[in-house]
Order: structure tokens, then sequence, then C-alpha cells
């Protein structure tokens, strides 16, 4: 599960670039489609930092299919 690059699309969201900017992160910089942010089970517990992990790619996981 490559939860780094679910997380730094997710951040396209945070930076104002909104929905749109985490599915462009996801398809053009990390080839990943959202639907696949749904496969993390165990990620919150072994976070350093904390994050709310499972609520971003949950988020990610309920956007509509690929925009393009």
């Amino acid at each position: 599960m490559p939860i780094p690059k679910f997380m730094d699309a997710y951040n396209q969201k945070i930076l104002g670039r909104g929905e749109a900017g985490i599915q462009d992160r996801l398809k053009w910089q990390w080839d990943l489609k959202a639907d696949q942010a749904a496969a993390c089970v165990q990620c919150e517990e072994e976070c350093t930092q904390l994050l709310p992990i499972r609520d971003c790619l949950n988020h990610i996981a309920s956007l509509p299919g690929d925009p393009s």
C-alpha cells in the first residue's frame, strides 16, 4: 500500500487544488487510481506522525472515477 503517495495526493486538496488536484496527482505523478486507497486496513496504528490516514484514504477512495 503506497500510503505516502496517497497522502501526497491528499495534500493537493489541503493546498487548495481540491479533489481534482488529488485525482490529477494520483494519475499523473503516481499512476494510481483513487479506489485503490480503500485497501488500507492497518496504517494509523503504525503512523509516527499520528495522521488521520484512514480518513484521508477513505476520502480519496470515495472520489468519482477517472476525470479524464
